[in-house]
C-alpha cells in the first residue's frame, strides 16, 4: 500500500512540474507576443532590423528570394549574413502575412526552448522544484527577454534551438542532435562554428570520435561555404570593417589576427565593460554554472564573436539579441553544476539529496528573481514599461491605407516596417525613384535642413506634393498637385490639460512659460534620453526663440548642448505660437554627451538668435513655482532640470524634493539678512590648519522670502586687523543655485572650499560671510530680532592657522 502510495505522488508531482512549466510557456508566450506587437503598434520597431527581415521574408514567398532594398548597396539579405531559416518562416505568411508573424513566431520559438531546460532539470535533479526553477529562469532570462523584445532576428532563436540540440547531444540522441544543429546553423553562419565545437565536445566528452569529427566537419563546412562561397560572393565587406577592423580587413584576416595576436586579444576582451558583462551573462543562473565548465566552453565562439567586437552594443543584455546563442549554455550549464553540486553537498554535509537539491535549487531561483528584478524586460521587473498606443500612433494607420501596396515608398525608420511588404522600400532619407514619401515630424530627430528639405526643395517644386498631412504626419505623392500642409499638421505641438511628470513652473524673460517635464526612456539606446517639455506662451511673440538643451558635468560646467533646434521649434516656431496654448517640445538628447562622465546634469536654455553658447543672448529663468530642487548654471541663464548617472548604460537620477527642514549643523546662528535670507549654522573643518591649505565650510541658508535679486555670498579668511587671507566669493552652490530660484522657507547647503594664502602669518583668524549684490557691491545688511541693522557680515567662530611647513 506504502509503495502504490508514493508511486501516485510521484506521479501527482510529475504531473504538477510539467503542468506548471508548460503554463510557464504559455504565460510566456501570451505576454511577450503582446509585447512584441504593442512595441510595433506603438511604432517603436524600426527599419533595422524588423523590416529587413519582414521585405526578405516577404520576397522569398513572391519568388524573389532574400530581396531587400532598404539599405544602400544592400540588395540581397545574403550578402550581409547567411540565414536559411527564414525560408520555412515565409511560409508563415500564407497565414497571416504581417511582420507581427515574424514577431510572434520568434516569441514561441524562444519560449518553448523552456521544454528542454525542463527535460535536463528533470533527468539531473528529478521532479519539484528543480525541475521547475531552471526553465522559469531560463524564461526570465534578461539577455533573452531583450532578444525577444529587439525587433526580429533569426540569430534569436538559436536561444531556443540550440538548448534542444544541447539536450539531445547531452542524452546521445544524435539523429534528433543533428536536427537542431542543422536549424540552428540555419539561423546564422557563425553558428557553424558553435556546431563545430559541439562535436569537439563530443570527441572529448563523450569520446564519440566519428560522430564527433562529423559533426565538427559539418558545422566548420557550414561555416566556410556560407561565409565564402554565399556571402562572399555578393559582398567582400564581411564581417563588418567598423566592428572588427582592429583585427583584419575580412574573415580570413581576423581569423589569424586571433590566432596570431593572442596577447593582443587577450587585452581587448580584458576591459572593464566586457568582465561586467560576462558577469551578467551568468548572474541569472548564479554561480553554480561555473561547476561545469566544459558546458560553459560550448558559448566560447558567440563570446568571441560579441567581445572581440569594438561595437559597445554586442555587449548589451538588456537591449539587443547577440547574447541568444550564449543562454542555452549558462542554462544547461547551470543545471549540470547544480547536479555536481548536490552530490557534493551530499557527500560532505550528509544531508541527503533532496535537501541538497532544494537548496541550490534555491539558490538559482534567488539569482534568477533577483537579477530579473533589476535587468529584466518583463512585467515582473522594477523598471517595466509597457509601450503606450496613443490616438497620434492610430492614425498613421489611415495614412498608410492611403500607400497602393505596390508602389515604391520611401518612410523614415519606426514608419518603415509597417510598409515593407513590398517589393521595393527605401530607408527616408533615400528616395531614388519612390512614388510615396512618408514621414512623421513629430517622432524625427529634426535639424533645419530636413525642414528646408521638404519645405523648399520637396513642396517648393513640382516633383512631390503633399497628398494628406496631420498631426506631424506628411504624406508625399511624386506628381501630386502641391496643397500644401493642412492647418492641423502640427496639431501634434499643441496640448490641452499638461500634465508634466515632473511640474514646475519657470519663466524665461516675458515671452514663455516652461510648465515642467516627461523622461522619455529609450530602452535600446541607453546612451541618450528624450524629454517632453511643456511651455506656454505668454504673449504673442515677434520672433523665433531657440530652445536649446545643454549637458552640465558635475561641477556645474556646460560641456555640450544639442545644437539643433527641438523638432517642434523647427515646424511649429515660437512666433506662430498663440497666447495662453500649450505647446509640447520634444527635446533630443546626444550620446557623446556621456562617454566619459559617471554624473551630469540637463539644463534648458532658450536662446534669442542661433548661437547656443552666446550667453547674453539667453532669456533668464525666473522661478514662479517648483517643488523639486533646480540649479541655474552659467551665471543663471540656463535651468537644470534633470540629472543622469552612466555607468552600465544611463539612468535617471530620482528628482530631489526641495528641503525645508533645517539637517544636522555642526554650529547654529540664525542670523537675518535684510528679511531676505536666514543664514541658519554652519560646518567648518578643520579647526586648526596651516598657510597654503584649504578650509572646508558648508553654510545653510533658508529663504525667508522669494527673491527678484541674484545675490552672490562672500567668504572671507581675517586676521585680527581685518586683512584679507583666503576667500571664495560666488553665487550658492558654485553658481548654480541662484537665489531668485528659491522658494520660501527651503533650505539650501551651500559648500566652500578657502584656501589660505601660503604667505599667511600663523595665528587666530575668523570667517566672515554674508551677501551682496554683485552689480553694486551693495551687502545685505543683518538684523537683530527688532530689524535693526546690527552688521553687513556675520562673523563665524575663530581658527588657528599654524605654520607652514
Amino acid at each position: 500500500m506504502d509503495c502504490k502510495l508514493r508511486i501516485a505522488n510521484c506521479e501527482l508531482r510529475r504531473w504538477l512540474a510539467q503542468g506548471i512549466v508548460a503554463l510557464l510557456i504559455v504565460l510566456y508566450i501570451a505576454v511577450f507576443s503582446a509585447l512584441s506587437v504593442a512595441r510595433h503598434e506603438a511604432f517603436e520597431t524600426l527599419a533595422f532590423d524588423l523590416s529587413l527581415y519582414d521585405q526578405a521574408t516577404w520576397n522569398i514567398l513572391h519568388g524573389r528570394p532574400f530581396r531587400s532594398s532598404n539599405e544602400e548597396g544592400l540588395d540581397i539579405l545574403l550578402a550581409d549574413h547567411f540565414e536559411p531559416i527564414l525560408v520555412p518562416l515565409s511560409l508563415l505568411y500564407l497565414i497571416y502575412s504581417s511582420p507581427k508573424t515574424l514577431l510572434i513566431a520568434q516569441t514561441v520559438v524562444i519560449a518553448l526552448g523552456a521544454l528542454p531546460a525542463f527535460w535536463l532539470a528533470k533527468e539531473q535533479l528529478g521532479y519539484g522544484l528543480a525541475a521547475i526553477v531552471f526553465p522559469l529562469v531560463y524564461l526570465l532570462s534578461p539577455a533573452l527577454e531583450a532578444a525577444n523584445l529587439f525587433d526580429f532576428h533569426p540569430l534569436a532563436l538559436t536561444a531556443s534551438l540550440l538548448l534542444y540540440a544541447f539536450y539531445f547531444l547531452h542524452n546521445r540522441r544524435y539523429g534528433i542532435f543533428f536536427v537542431f544543429a542543422l536549424l540552428a546553423m540555419g539561423c546564422k553562419e557563425e553558428i557553424g562554428i558553435v556546431v563545430l565545437v559541439m562535436g569537439l565536445y563530443m570527441l572529448l566528452v563523450h569520446k564519440e570520435w566519428k560522430i564527433g569529427f562529423l559533426t565538427s566537419a559539418v558545422g566548420a563546412i557550414w561555416y566556410y561555404v556560407a561565409v565564402f562561397v554565399v556571402i562572399y560572393n555578393f559582398t567582400t565587406d564581411y564581417p563588418s570593417p567598423n566592428i572588427y577592423s582592429h583585427l583584419g580587413d575580412n574573415a580570413t584576416e581576423v581569423i589569424t589576427s586571433i590566432v596570431t595576436r593572442p596577447r593582443f586579444v587577450l587585452e581587448t576582451l580584458l576591459t572593464k565593460h566586457k568582465l561586467i558583462y560576462l558577469l551578467g551573462l551568468l548572474a541569472p543562473f548564479g554561480p553554480l554554472s561555473l561547476c561545469a565548465p566544459h558546458v560553459l566552453l560550448l558559448a566560447l565562439p558567440s563570446l568571441a564573436i560579441n567581445l572581440l567586437s569594438s561595437a559597445d552594443y554586442m555587449q548589451r543584455l538588456d537591449a539587443f539579441h547577440y547574447a541568444a546563442p550564449i543562454v542555452p549554455f549558462t542554462t544547461a550549464a547551470s543545471i549540470l553544476g547544480t547536479s555536481y553540486a548536490v552530490r557534493l553537498l551530499d557527500r560532505t554535509l550528509k544531508i541527503g539529496v533532496r535537501q541538497s537539491a532544494s537548496l541550490c535549487c534555491a539558490l538559482v531561483l534567488t539569482f534568477g528573481l533577483c537579477y530579473h528584478r533589476y535587468h529584466g524586460l518583463s512585467p515582473l521587473a522594477a523598471g517595466f514599461e509597457r509601450p503606450s498606443i496613443s490616438v497620434h500612433h492610430r492614425l498613421a494607420r489611415e495614412f498608410i491605407k492611403m500607400v497602393p501596396k505596390d508602389a515604391v515608398v520611401s518612410a523614415q525608420a519606426n514608419l518603415n516596417p509597417h510598409l515593407s511588404q513590398r517589393e521595393t522600400i527605401y530607408l527616408w532619407p533615400r528616395v531614388e525613384e519612390a512614388e510615396y514619401i512618408f514621414l512623421d515630424v513629430a517622432s524625427l530627430i529634426n535639424k533645419d535642413d530636413i525642414h528646408s528639405w521638404i519645405q523648399k526643395d520637396l513642396l517648393a517644386g513640382s516633383e512631390f506634393g503633399v497628398v494628406a498631412s496631420q498631426d506631424g504626419y506628411i504624406l508625399l505623392r511624386r506628381g501630386w498637385p502641391n496643397l500644401g500642409l493642412t492647418d492641423d499638421f502640427v496639431s501634434f505641438a499643441r496640448v490641452e490639460n499638461p500634465s508634466p511628470q515632473y511640474p514646475m513652473i519657470f519663466n524665461f524673460g516675458d515671452s514663455l512659460q516652461f510648465l515642467g517635464y516627461d523622461v522619455l526612456h529609450d530602452r535600446v539606446k541607453l546612451t541618450q534620453f528624450r524629454f517632453s517639455l511643456y511651455w506656454r506662451a505668454l504673449r504673442k511673440m515677434d520672433r523665433d526663440y531657440f530652445i536649446a538643451l545643454y549637458l552640465v558635468d558635475s561641477e556645474g560646467n556646460v560641456a555640450g548642448s544639442s545644437q539643433y533646434s527641438q523638432p517642434t521649434c523647427v515646424w511649429y516656431p515660437t512666433s506662430q505660437w498663440e497666447p495662453g496654448e500649450t505647446v509640447r517640445v520634444v527635446g533630443n538628447t546626444f550620446a557623446w554627451w556621456t562617454d566619459e562622465m559617471s554624473r551630469f546634469g540637463v539644463a534648458l536654455g532658450v536662446v534669442d538668435g542661433s548661437d547656443e553658447w552666446e550667453v547674453g543672448a539667453r532669456l533668464r529663468p525666473w522661478l514662479v513655482e517648483a517643488d523639486l530642487v533646480t540649479r541655474m548654471p552659467d551665471d543663471g541663464t540656463l535651468l537644470q532640470f534633470a540629472t543622469f548617472r552612466n555607468k552600465l548604460g544611463l539612468a535617471a537620477n530620482a528628482p530631489e524634493e526641495r528641503i525645508f527642514a533645517p539637517p544636522t549643523m555642526q554650529h547654529k546662528v540664525h542670523a537675518d539678512l535684510n528679511h531676505q535670507v536666514q543664514l541658519l549654522g554652519y560646518d567648518l573643518s578643520p579647526r586648526r590648519t596651516q598657510a597654503g591649505s584649504t578650509v572646508h565650510l558648508t553654510l545653510y541658508w533658508q529663504a525667508q522670502r522669494q527673491m527678484a535679486t541674484s545675490y552672490t555670498v562672500f567668504t572671507h579668511l581675517l586676521d585680527g586687523e581685518n586683512r584679507i587671507w583666503g576667500q571664495k566669493d560666488n553665487i550658492p552652490c558654485d553658481g548654480t543655485c541662484p537665489t531668485t530660484g528659491w522658494v520660501e522657507g527651503e533650505v539650501i547647503v551651500d559648500e566652500y572650499d578657502i584656501v589660505v594664502q601660503p604667505d599667511a602669518p600663523p595665528g587666530e583668524y575668523v570667517i566672515e560671510v554674508g551677501m551682496y549684490e554683485a552689480g553694486t557691491g551693495q551687502r545685505l545688511p543683518v538684523l537683530d530680532k527688532r530689524g535693526t541693522i546690527q552688521d553687513d557680515r556675520v562673523l563665524l567662530e575663530t581658527m588657528r592657522v599654524g605654520m607652514n611647513q
